[in-house]
């Protein structure tokens, strides 16, 4: 059978040396995969000679099993990973880091790959198809490498500890891996369940324990029971009890504890202002009504207790959060694709979003800014009627979006959250990341959507 190859080549104004190190750092090899790719590392020891990493990828309904060899480690030159179990029938992939100057340096990507199944895909059409999703694939890892070594780079004199909650959730997995990448430690601390690597805690009837925060820089709270669910009485009293109830025991505690961690990063959302708003709305808007607004204020009232010894606590206000991983987007995707998606409702109400990537840069930015403390709304410059991101959305599958979804029908798929979530009309803007000197990665919806979706 024939041998396919794919080369990717690209330039960065950085020592070799600096891409070889964020390579090694736990954290990169998931950093580097799309959110699209719904992938799961079950073993990786560090980028060694002879290690195997072993990783599970979902396709539909199955999940492929993936081993790979890492082979021809040279200290700041590169390295290469050879299949020993998985989709292909053969896959070689060669990482090469080339030394151009003192502060200059090119990576290249060299795969050589044969499909499985013989002649059946061994031909003209699978490899056109193999090429195409590899230029995905590698257009993606190019960006990300370039954003987080070059472009939005932000340097730390030390090693800092976060201990993360709702580690295992889209936002808090995005999160540890952008922060392990980047040479930080992160502990993992469990509100749900116990796992191999992180600490649990059954916050209703069990005080937090101290040999969790030790050693602790920043304390980042993002777990609580999911939103999108139908909102019985019991499920609402779980949205609300899972968000107050572990936020102000940590609270409590932690205040009194004379070694604690001076950065405390809770979780928020726009939906403190409302359901319904006009004008634009920044960190000094009053809040609003609604059940999500009760939610939300109450979240941010639990932090109390370490506002008031002195602790620097940020409650970040975050809009729609935009991955193909999970979410809002996620659940738009299949239907747009298809050509069956439209605004929502009459389509006027205001869309605030952010990005990903942006949501996670963001939240490490704050925890090293020590200017920056209190409600901060973490959510894209531009803000969009509803109408105008489904037509974005669309443009950028091949689609039209000319088949809306009456406010009746959403309210009978979704039932009552319709309102506080689809429907909600709240134009938010980042009032406090923009005045500290914060950039965007992706501050229009267009580059956004260009970054996660394929």
């Amino acid at each position: 059978m024939p041998r396919f190859l794919y080369h990717k080549s690209f330039a960065l104004d950085v020592p070799s040396e600096t891409v070889y190190k964020w390579y090694q750092h736990q954290g990169t090899f998931e950093r580097l995969t799309p959110p699209w790719v719904k992938m799961r590392v079950k073993e990786y020891d560090g980028l060694k000679e002879g290690v195997l990493v072993k990783f599970q990828i979902q396709k539909a309904f199955f999940n492929l099993e993936w081993q790979a060899r890492i082979e021809a480690v040279t200290e700041n030159a590169g390295f290469t990973d050879r299949q020993v179990k998985g989709p292909f029938a053969f896959w070689k992939h060669e990482h090469g880091i080339k030394y151009v100057a003192d502060n200059k340096c090119r990576v290249n990507d060299h795969v050589q790959y044969e499909l499985p199944f013989g002649k059946l895909l061994n031909n003209r059409w699978g490899k056109r198809k193999a090429q195409l999703e590899l230029a995905r694939l590698f257009r993606y890892r190019e960006e990300i490498t370039r954003a987080d070594l070059v472009d939005f780079y932000r340097p730390c004199d030390r090693s800092m500890t976060f201990l993360v909650t709702g580690a295992t959730g889209t936002v808090g997995s995005a999160l540890k891996h952008f922060l392990r990448s980047q040479g930080h430690v992160v502990k993992e601390l469990s509100l749900t369940r116990p796992y191999k690597g992180a600490f649990y805690w059954d916050y209703y009837k069990e005080e937090p324990n101290r040999e969790w925060f030790e050693g602790v820089d920043v304390v980042v709270h993002l777990a609580g029971y999911p939103i999108f669910c139908r909102w019985t009485a019991q499920n609402k009293k779980k949205i609300l009890e899972s968000r107050w109830t572990s936020t102000a025991k940590l609270a409590d505690y932690l205040a009194k504890e004379p070694c604690r961690p001076p950065v405390f990063i809770c979780a928020s959302g726009i939906n403190f202002y409302g359901t319904d708003r006009d004008g634009v709305l920044d960190e000094k808007t009053p809040g609003g009504n609604g059940f999500l607004a009760e939610v939300t204020k109450q979240w941010e009232e639990a932090c109390d207790p370490l506002r008031r010894v002195g602790a620097r606590v940020i409650n970040i206000r975050t809009g729609m959060v935009l991955t193909p991983a999970a979410g809002g987007l996620a659940a738009m995707l299949p239907i747009f694709r298809l050509g069956l998606g439209g605004r929502i409702g009459s389509g006027k109400q205001m869309v605030s979003w952010i990005a990903i990537d942006d949501l996670v840069d963001a939240i490490y930015y704050m925890s090293t800014q020590g200017s920056i403390e209190g409600p901060v709304n973490v959510c894209a410059p531009e803000s969009l009627t509803n109408k105008a991101f489904s037509d974005t959305l669309a443009d950028r599958l091949g689609r039209i979006a000319i088949l809306p979804l009456p406010e009746i029908m959403a309210k009978l798929f979704m039932g009552d959250l319709t309102k506080e979530t689809v429907l909600a009309n709240l134009k938010a803007t980042p009032k406090v990341l923009l005045e500290s000197g914060y950039r965007f990665r992706y501050p229009r919806l267009e580059s956004a959507l260009a970054h996660l979706v394929v």
